[in-house]
């Protein structure tokens, strides 16, 4: 099957961006990941995993994962990547984020990682 070279384009919701940062590895997620926003995510979710291989990356520092239908957008995700032979990791995970899906059991099924700790003086 051949792969759309093409950049892909998502719908846009206001205070709401889904971004490649490196086409079929990596995207940037930024806003609130709501009911109302899932079907973006699950659009760039499904094109990153179908055009790329090995781990695909998704960074979520400008993100709030506000609802359950964020949460299992994500779970989903994962589940769709594992099934193409590919791996998604969670970046920059926020610490509230980070407490849901400990709180959620869902750390048995998501691979993510917190930012580092700013040293203070």
């Amino acid at each position: 099957m051949a792969r759309s070279t093409r950049p892909h384009r998502y719908k846009s919701v206001p205070g709401f961006e889904v971004h490649q940062v490196l086409p079929g590895t990596e995207l940037a997620v930024i806003g609130e990941l709501n009911v109302n926003t899932i079907s973006v995510v699950r659009d760039a979710l499904s094109a990153a995993i179908d055009s790329g291989e090995g781990e695909l990356r998704v960074r979520l520092h400008g993100a709030e994962v506000i609802d359950a239908a964020g949460l299992g957008v994500l779970v989903g995700a994962d589940r769709r990547a594992a099934k193409a032979g590919r791996h998604l990791v969670l970046t920059d995970v926020s610490p509230r984020l980070d407490r849901v899906i400990r709180s959620t059991k869902l750390s048995r099924v998501l691979t993510w990682t917190t930012p580092p700790v700013a040293a203070t003086a």
